[in-house]
């Protein structure tokens, strides 16, 4: 029994635990998440391969398009944003692509609010 015990505490050590919410409405979508910052290069080459290189500022990593998203990367959360209008439904569906590529990225967790 100490045995599993032992397996189990050091397992749970390891293991990554991260909230990613999605909140998706007519005017707009929005993304927010925490994870463990070893995860952080992986999310940013993620985000970079979509929109490019981000602009490092005191707050983190941010990317902006046209004033009507932004995304910002620190070392253990995201925030994605996009005010949704008639003419850029691509990028809306872009940064929706986006937040689906981070969730498949191992132990991120979805949760809807």
């Amino acid at each position: 029994m100490k045995k599993y015990l032992s397996l189990f505490l050091m397992l749970s050590t390891f293991a990554v635990f991260a909230q990613l919410r999605a909140n998706n409405t007519e005017s707009y979508y929005s993304m927010k998440g925490t994870f463990n910052s070893d995860k952080k290069d992986i999310i940013k080459k993620t985000i970079e391969k979509e929109f490019g290189e981000g602009t490092l500022e005191d707050s983190g990593y941010i990317w902006t398009g046209r004033g009507s998203f932004e995304i910002i990367l620190n070392d253990n959360s995201l925030k994605m944003e996009i005010q949704k209008s008639t003419d850029n439904q691509e990028v809306v569906d872009k940064i929706k692509n986006l937040g689906d590529k981070i969730l498949a990225t191992k132990n991120i967790n979805k949760s809807n609010t």
